[in-house]
């Protein structure tokens, strides 16, 4: 159950890579694509996650990813896009 614990942390971890990631993307940054990848791989852990603690006395509750996970999902990897089209320079500031 320990191990399960950790998934969920790294798994949250994963929104404030994402987090950093659209900061890098919109100041046209390249460190963009690395930070989305990272989050997309910290977040795709959740498939491993079956039980998440309820409350502090120890219950567990069953999970499974619903269509929110997709949705998480598929906005890492369009910041994943973005970077990689800002390395290949298609996204730099037209004059």
């Amino acid at each position: 159950m320990a191990g399960e614990h950790q998934s969920i942390f790294f798994c949250w971890l994963a929104n404030i890579f994402y987090i950093i990631a659209l900061v890098q993307l919109w100041r046209k940054r390249k460190a963009a694509l690395g930070l989305s990848i990272t989050a997309f791989l910290l977040g795709s852990l959740f498939v491993f996650v079956h039980t998440i603690p309820e409350s502090e006395g120890g219950a567990m509750a069953e999970v499974s990813p619903g269509i929110a996970f997709p949705v998480w999902m598929l906005a890492m990897v369009l910041v994943i896009v973005g970077g990689a089209l800002l390395r290949r320079g298609q996204l730099a500031e037209k004059k």
